[in-house]
């Protein structure tokens, strides 16, 4: 837990991840992406910055009880101005639920929580969207998701 903290404390300090965000007054129009983990921190800075970097305006990430540290990196990530992150506890209906039932009642809770958003995207921490070639010649200089999911809007 320690050596992610401050690997994550280290890159953030030297500003090699995405610059901050913006207080957004408004979610109309915005980008979301949403996960569910338990034990996958080695997995969600990258995660984390890889969908930042391309274009995602809000990150909420749904916890189902990690011991690894995972429900401190919204305020590591807030201690550098970057207010993006939000790390929630995973819905649960019954203590008793399966954890593709509770996924599912956490990307409903997600859902919800954006209803003003463009898009909301539900991704593990080990899906990446990847834009084909052809639209990133299209987005040079912009972040490539939003780009081609403006084409879309």
């Amino acid at each position: 837990l320690q050596s992610y903290a401050s690997l994550a404390s280290a890159i953030l300090r030297l500003g090699c991840l995405a610059p901050p965000a913006l207080a957004v007054q408004s979610r109309a129009g915005e980008v979301v992406v949403c996960t569910q983990v338990k034990d996958e921190m080695p997995y969600l800075l990258e995660w984390i910055e890889y969908y930042k970097a391309s274009g995602v305006d809000r990150i909420d990430i749904y916890d189902d009880g990690s011991a690894d540290g995972v429900q401190n990196l919204a305020e590591l990530y807030e201690a550098h101005n970057r207010t993006y992150l939000r790390v929630l506890k995973a819905v649960r209906a019954s203590a008793t639920d399966e954890f593709t039932f509770v996924q599912a009642e956490s990307f409903t809770d997600c859902l919800n929580r954006h209803k003003l958003a463009a898009w909301v995207g539900f991704f593990d921490t080990d899906e990446y969207v990847v834009i084909a070639h052809q639209i990133r010649n299209k987005c040079v200089g912009r972040p490539l998701l939003k780009c081609f999911l403006e084409r879309y809007a």
